[in-house]
C-alpha cells in the first residue's frame, strides 16, 4: 500500500472533519437560514483562529494575491486547503441565485412599504408638537424605509403637467390610474388622503360637497383628509360643515386643514368683488400692517377663533383626528408677517392644531426670492408639481389650482391620470403628511382665474365614472388594513 505524506494525510483529516460537521448541522438544524449558516462556520474557521495562532488568514482571488509556485507531493498549499473548508458554508445550502439567496429557497420576497404615520401622546403624526420643530424631527426620518418608485425610476423627478417643471415625479402605469377600485374593498390606510375642498360651505357647491365626502366614505381610506378655506370667501356655514365633519370622523382618523386667510385672492386685490377679511389689501402692504394694526389683528385673532371651535368639535368627534392650521392660503407672506400670524393665531387656537406653511414662492414679485424660505419650523404645504421635488416628510401635497384629467378627457387642463399616478406613489414613498384632489370644475373656476363671485359659480359634481376613478386613485399605494373575522364573514355571505 503507497504510503500517504503525513502533511497530506492531515489534510484529508481536515477535511472529512468539516464535511461531518457540515453534515451536522444541516441534519439538526434544517431551518436555519443560509446567511446564518454562513456566519457560523465562518466563526468555526474564520480569522479569529488564525489570530489566536498568530497567523495570517487566508486570501481570496478577489481580496489579494495568492502564494503561486510548485507544490511537492508531502506539502499542501495552506491556501487551498483554507479555500476548501470555507467552500463548505455555502455548499452545504444548495447553489446560490442571484441576490445570494440560495436557489432551494422558496421564500416569497415582500414588498416594503412606508409605515404608516403613527399617532403619538401629543395626538400629532411623527410625535411633532406645536412646541417643537416638526420639521427636525421629519427630516429625521429614515429614509431607507422609504419606497422607490419604480415608474419612472426615481422619486421627484421627471414631468409636471406641462412636462417642463422640475421636481414632480412622471407619472405611473395608466393600469394603474384607469382601473377602478371595488367600493367594497377593505380598509386601507398608511397617509391621509381626500378633497381640497376649500367650496365646501358655499351652499352653491353642495352637490360637489356631497360627492367629495360619499367617494372618501367608499374609499375606506382610515385617514380621509379635506381642507377647507374659512375666512368667508365661499360662505361660512359652519353646522353644515361639522356635519361633514362628524360623518369623516366615523371609524376613521379625519386629517383637516383650515386655511383662515385668502393669499390666492388677495393677489387680485385690484379686482376682485369677494368681501372676504384681507382680500383687498395689497399683498405687500398687508405684510406691513399686519405686524403692527391693532383692527387687523383683532380680525385675524377672530378668524382663528373660529377655527378652534372646529378643531376642538372634531377631537371631540374622535380624539385621533388630526388638526391643521395654515395662516393663509397660498401666502404672500414675508418671514416677519408669517411669524406674526402665526403667533396671533396660536394665541387663540391655544394647542388644539399644529401649523402648516402654505407658500407661493414669488407669488407676489419676481425680486421676493425669500418669501417662504422660513416657515418658522412648520410642515409645509405645495401645489404645483414644480415644487414637488422640495416637499420632505411631514409635509402636505395638494392639487389646488393645478387640477387633474379623468381618463380620456379631452382637456389639457391638470395632470394626466399618468402624471396623477405618479404624484401619489412618490408622495406616500416621501411620507408626505396627505394628499389633496381638486378640480377646477368643482371649484366653479377657471384657469385664467377671472372668475365669477362664488354665489354665482356653476360647480360641477362628478359624475359616478368619475367618482370610480377618484375612488381608485385615493387608495392607491395604501396598505391593506387585516380583516376581521366578521368582515371576512359578511363578505362571504354576500357572494
Amino acid at each position: 500500500m503507497a504510503r500517504i505524506p503525513p502533511k497530506r494525510l492531515v489534510f484529508y483529516l481536515v477535511v472529512i472533519a468539516a464535511l461531518g460537521a457540515a453534515l451536522v448541522r444541516a441534519t439538526s438544524n434544517p431551518g436555519l437560514p443560509h446567511r446564518d449558516r454562513e456566519r457560523s462556520v465562518s466563526q468555526q474557521f474564520g480569522s479569529s483562529d488564525f489570530a489566536e495562532r498568530g497567523e495570517a488568514p487566508a486570501t481570496t482571488p478577489e481580496s489579494g494575491a495568492r502564494r503561486t509556485g510548485t507544490v511537492g507531493p508531502d506539502e499542501i498549499d495552506e491556501d487551498d486547503a483554507l479555500l476548501a473548508l470555507n467552500s463548505l458554508s455555502s455548499d452545504d445550502a444548495g447553489p446560490v441565485g442571484e441576490g445570494g439567496s440560495a436557489a432551494g429557497s422558496r421564500a416569497t420576497p415582500v414588498p416594503s412599504a412606508t409605515p404608516a404615520p403613527r399617532a403619538t401622546a401629543d395626538g400629532m403624526l411623527y410625535g411633532a408638537r406645536d412646541d417643537e420643530d416638526p420639521r427636525g424631527l421629519f427630516s429625521k426620518a429614515d429614509e431607507a424605509q422609504q419606497q422607490q418608485i419604480g415608474i419612472d425610476g426615481f422619486i421627484g423627478g421627471g414631468r409636471s403637467f406641462n412636462s417642463q417643471a422640475a421636481g414632480a415625479p412622471q407619472g405611473g402605469a395608466a393600469s394603474a390610474a384607469t382601473t377602478p377600485v371595488d367600493s367594497g374593498s377593505g380598509w386601507v390606510s398608511g397617509q391621509a388622503r381626500g378633497y381640497t375642498m376649500l367650496y365646501a360651505m358655499q351652499p352653491e357647491a353642495r352637490a360637489v360637497v356631497e360627492s367629495n365626502v360619499s367617494t372618501l366614505l367608499a374609499s375606506k381610506v382610515r385617514e380621509p383628509y379635506i381642507g377647507v378655506l374659512i375666512d368667508g370667501t365661499f360662505a361660512q356655514d359652519f353646522e353644515y360643515l361639522k356635519t361633514v365633519i362628524t360623518r369623516l370622523s366615523k371609524e376613521r382618523n379625519l386629517t383637516m386643514v383650515l386655511y383662515l386667510t385668502n393669499g390666492a385672492t388677495q393677489r387680485d386685490f385690484k379686482t376682485t368683488t369677494i368681501s372676504a377679511p384681507f382680500v383687498r389689501d395689497s399683498p405687500l402692504s398687508f405684510r406691513v400692517n399686519i405686524l403692527s394694526n391693532a383692527d387687523m389683528q383683532r380680525t385675524f385673532s377672530g378668524l382663528a377663533a373660529q377655527a378652534r371651535d372646529l378643531f376642538q368639535f372634531s377631537s371631540q368627534q374622535n380624539p385621533a383626528n388630526q388638526n391643521f392650521v395654515s395662516v393663509m392660503l397660498e401666502d404672500n407672506l414675508d418671514v416677519r408677517a408669517y411669524r406674526k400670524m402665526r403667533e396671533l393665531a396660536a394665541q387663540q387656537l391655544d394647542g388644539s392644531a399644529s401649523f402648516v406653511r402654505s407658500t407661493c414662492l414669488r407669488c407676489v414679485s419676481p425680486s421676493d426670492s425669500g418669501s417662504d424660505a422660513d416657515t418658522a419650523g412648520d410642515a409645509r404645504e405645495e401645489h404645483t408639481p414644480a415644487k414637488f421635488g422640495e416637499l420632505r416628510a411631514g409635509d402636505g401635497f395638494s392639487l389646488d389650482g393645478t387640477g387633474f384629467r379623468y381618463p380620456a378627457e379631452s382637456s389639457e387642463l391638470g395632470v394626466s391620470p399618468e402624471e396623477l399616478s405618479g404624484l401619489i406613489q412618490a408622495g406616500f414613498s416621501r411620507g408626505l403628511r396627505y394628499f389633496g384632489l381638486w378640480r377646477h370644475a368643482w371649484q366653479g373656476a377657471n384657469a385664467s382665474g377671472d372668475n365669477p363671485h362664488p354665489s354665482e359659480r356653476a360647480y360641477v359634481a362628478s359624475v359616478p365614472e368619475q367618482e370610480s376613478f377618484e375612488l381608485s386613485m385615493l387608495r392607491l399605494g395604501l396598505v391593506p388594513e387585516p380583516q376581521e373575522e366578521s368582515e371576512l364573514d359578511s363578505g362571504v355571505m354576500s357572494r
